[in-house]
Protein backbone atom coordinates (compact mmCIF):
# COMPACT_ATOMS: atom_id res chain seq x y z
CA UNK A 1 0.00 0.00 0.00
CA UNK A 2 0.90 3.42 -0.67
CA UNK A 3 -0.37 6.43 1.44
CA UNK A 4 -0.73 10.13 -0.46
CA UNK A 5 -1.38 12.68 1.92
CA UNK A 6 -4.05 14.45 -0.27
CA UNK A 7 -5.79 13.64 -3.41
CA UNK A 8 -2.91 11.30 -5.57
CA UNK A 9 -3.93 13.65 -8.98
CA UNK A 10 -2.45 16.68 -6.90
CA UNK A 11 1.43 16.75 -8.36
CA UNK A 12 2.33 18.15 -4.70
CA UNK A 13 0.81 15.04 -3.06
CA UNK A 14 3.64 13.12 -0.94
CA UNK A 15 3.39 9.41 -1.36
CA UNK A 16 5.14 6.96 0.82
CA UNK A 17 4.67 3.13 1.49
CA UNK A 18 4.85 1.77 4.72
CA UNK A 19 4.64 3.15 8.40
CA UNK A 20 6.19 6.46 7.38
CA UNK A 21 3.80 7.26 4.93
CA UNK A 22 0.89 6.48 6.99
CA UNK A 23 2.42 8.73 9.58
CA UNK A 24 2.60 11.83 7.08
CA UNK A 25 -0.55 11.96 6.41
CA UNK A 26 -1.48 13.05 9.68
CA UNK A 27 1.45 15.46 9.44
CA UNK A 28 0.85 19.30 10.77
CA UNK A 29 0.64 20.73 7.49
CA UNK A 30 1.15 18.96 4.07
CA UNK A 31 0.76 20.77 0.34
CA UNK A 32 -2.60 20.70 -1.19
CA UNK A 33 -4.12 21.16 -4.54
CA UNK A 34 -2.14 23.64 -6.68
CA UNK A 35 -0.67 27.29 -6.02
CA UNK A 36 1.43 26.35 -3.66
CA UNK A 37 -1.60 25.97 -0.80
CA UNK A 38 -1.55 23.50 2.02
CA UNK A 39 -3.91 22.48 4.56
CA UNK A 40 -2.87 21.88 8.68
CA UNK A 41 -4.65 20.37 11.28
CA UNK A 42 -6.05 22.83 12.62
CA UNK A 43 -9.86 21.89 13.95
CA UNK A 44 -9.44 18.32 12.47
CA UNK A 45 -9.85 15.18 15.21
CA UNK A 46 -6.93 12.67 15.91
CA UNK A 47 -7.98 10.31 13.79
CA UNK A 48 -8.47 12.27 11.02
CA UNK A 49 -6.11 12.78 8.05
CA UNK A 50 -4.83 16.12 7.70
CA UNK A 51 -6.02 16.78 4.24
CA UNK A 52 -9.69 15.19 3.80
CA UNK A 53 -8.69 13.85 0.29
CA UNK A 54 -5.72 11.92 1.74
CA UNK A 55 -5.39 8.05 -0.19
CA UNK A 56 -4.87 4.38 0.21
CA UNK A 57 -3.58 3.14 -2.86
CA UNK A 58 -3.80 -0.54 -3.28
CA UNK A 59 -1.54 -1.40 -6.39
CA UNK A 60 -4.33 -4.75 -7.15
CA UNK A 61 -7.64 -5.52 -7.07
CA UNK A 62 -9.20 -5.58 -3.94
CA UNK A 63 -11.74 -8.29 -3.30
CA UNK A 64 -15.20 -6.71 -2.13
CA UNK A 65 -15.80 -9.88 0.35
CA UNK A 66 -15.35 -8.23 3.47
CA UNK A 67 -16.91 -4.84 2.76
CA UNK A 68 -19.80 -5.08 4.69
CA UNK A 69 -21.16 -1.17 4.70
CA UNK A 70 -20.35 2.11 2.93
CA UNK A 71 -21.05 5.25 5.03
CA UNK A 72 -22.60 7.93 2.87
CA UNK A 73 -23.12 12.01 4.69
CA UNK A 74 -26.61 12.00 2.46
CA UNK A 75 -29.38 11.50 0.40
CA UNK A 76 -27.34 12.03 -2.85
CA UNK A 77 -24.34 10.41 -2.15
CA UNK A 78 -26.55 7.52 -0.90
CA UNK A 79 -28.33 6.94 -3.96
CA UNK A 80 -25.03 7.23 -5.68
CA UNK A 81 -23.07 4.16 -4.19
CA UNK A 82 -26.73 2.13 -4.37
CA UNK A 83 -26.44 2.57 -7.89
CA UNK A 84 -23.16 1.89 -8.78
CA UNK A 85 -23.85 -1.59 -6.20
CA UNK A 86 -26.79 -2.60 -8.54
CA UNK A 87 -23.73 -3.53 -11.26
CA UNK A 88 -22.41 -5.68 -8.27
CA UNK A 89 -25.36 -8.31 -7.94
CA UNK A 90 -23.14 -10.77 -6.25
CA UNK A 91 -21.73 -8.13 -3.14
CA UNK A 92 -24.48 -6.23 -2.27
CA UNK A 93 -22.88 -4.41 0.73
CA UNK A 94 -25.56 -2.08 3.34
CA UNK A 95 -25.12 1.00 2.66
CA UNK A 96 -26.11 3.59 5.27
CA UNK A 97 -26.54 7.17 5.28
CA UNK A 98 -24.26 8.61 7.96
CA UNK A 99 -23.09 12.01 8.19
CA UNK A 100 -21.98 12.01 11.69
CA UNK A 101 -19.15 9.81 9.64
CA UNK A 102 -17.80 12.38 7.76
CA UNK A 103 -17.36 15.60 10.62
Amino acid sequence: MVFSTTNNAYDVAYRCAGPRGFEQMFAAVVPWGHYGSSRSRSGRRPDQTTDPQAEVLYPSDLPLDHLHTIATPDEAVYESVFGIFANFPAHEPEVAITPEAFL
